[in-house]
């Protein structure tokens, strides 16, 4: 379905036909999510008939919505990866030079093998080169002018933004770090070129402009994009995720596959829960490929039944990677 074919109404006006529906209303918040197609389009009937099919389908759906998105990990993955080009490190040569292959590429052959090669050491490094990545490396890291150099200014400002977020306490706008960024001179340094202008307005102008196609949004700027809704008849408020995730418990447990008896330890929470989360670091990827296949194989005891649980999804949050498991037997 279109996603324009619903409005999500936040303040509808309800015409109570008496005062006891007056006062009930006053102490209960609504919502109206209403078709706007005439007569309907089905949808709301659709989405029930759904719902009775399987209700933690819809669970999954929403605790889905309430992580965090892709555009929250490249923030993270691009931090990472200005780390390891500019570290110096000999294990990380190799990325080093992936990078350098793509910026001097003069045909279609050679920028191709070049982007395949980088993608292949980004994995190596357990970083998925998935598309929002790429096009986020090749806009903001790899553009025409970047160099090593810039490469190792863009990872000192990184370090510098986020450690001013710690120390402040507060989230800081890509926007506003570019500004107060402006007024310094080494980006010129790094680039290597004069900056337009002949006042030191214009060239502040100029670096913000540079700084702010450098930087990636971050925040509560992307996490409101991603709940975003629509009304043609209103502008909703932003939505932030992490409000939700504060205001109710997160009832699903988690287990390590660190841990040597994590089988056990999960049998025994699907048991109790019905469902649970298996996680296992962003670099011990093998170890949790491995674990899928045993939950895969190797059934859990019921003391009625043997079982086999089902993994319904796989994301990336953080440093970790997460593993939603399920039985499909449990009560819903």
């Amino acid at each position: 379905m279109d996603p324009g074919a619903l409005a999500l109404d936040l303040n509808a006006y309800v015409n109570r036909e008496n005062a006891q529906d007056a006062e009930a209303g006053e102490h209960v918040d609504e919502l109206w999510i209403t078709e706007t197609t005439i007569g309907g389009g089905g949808f709301v009937e659709e989405f029930f008939a759904r719902y009775v099919e399987d209700p933690r389908r819809y669970c999954r759906l929403l605790d889905d919505v309430l992580s965090g998105s892709d555009l929250e990990a490249i923030g993270d993955e691009l931090a990472r990866i200005l780390d390891m080009v500019s570290s110096a490190r000999p294990e990380h040569s190799s990325l080093v030079n992936a990078f350098s292959a793509v910026r001097v590429a003069t045909s279609h052959r050679e920028g191709l093998r070049a982007q395949t090669a980088l993608r292949s050491e980004l994995a190596r490094r357990d970083i998925q080169p998935t598309t929002t990545l790429m096009v986020s490396v090749n806009t903001r890291l790899l553009g025409s002018g970047t160099s090593g150099n810039m490469d190792c200014f863009a990872a000192a400002l990184a370090r510098e933004w986020q450690a001013a977020e710690v120390a402040l306490n507060v989230e800081i706008d890509a926007r506003v770090f570019a500004l107060v960024k402006s007024s310094d001179a080494t980006l010129e340094r790094a680039l290597g070129v004069t900056p337009a202008g002949d006042s030191e307005s214009a060239r502040r102008a100029w670096r913000f402009g540079v700084l702010y196609s450098m930087f990636w949004p971050r925040g509560a700027q992307i996490r409101a994009e991603s709940l975003r809704a629509w009304n043609p008849f209103e502008r909703l408020p932003e939505s932030d995720r992490l409000l939700v995730i504060a205001a109710v418990s997160w009832s699903v447990r988690q287990i390590a596959v660190s841990n040597a008896n994590w089988f056990d330890e999960l049998a025994r929470v699907l048991l109790e829960d019905g469902s649970a989360e298996l996680v296992a670091a962003a670099d011990n990827g093998g170890q949790l490929a491995d674990a899928l296949l045993r939950i895969g194989a190797e059934p859990v005891d019921s003391e009625a039944i043997l079982v086999h649980a089902r993994v319904t999804g796989i994301r990336r949050d953080g440093g970790r990677f997460k593993a939603a498991v399920e039985l499909p037997e449990a009560f819903q």
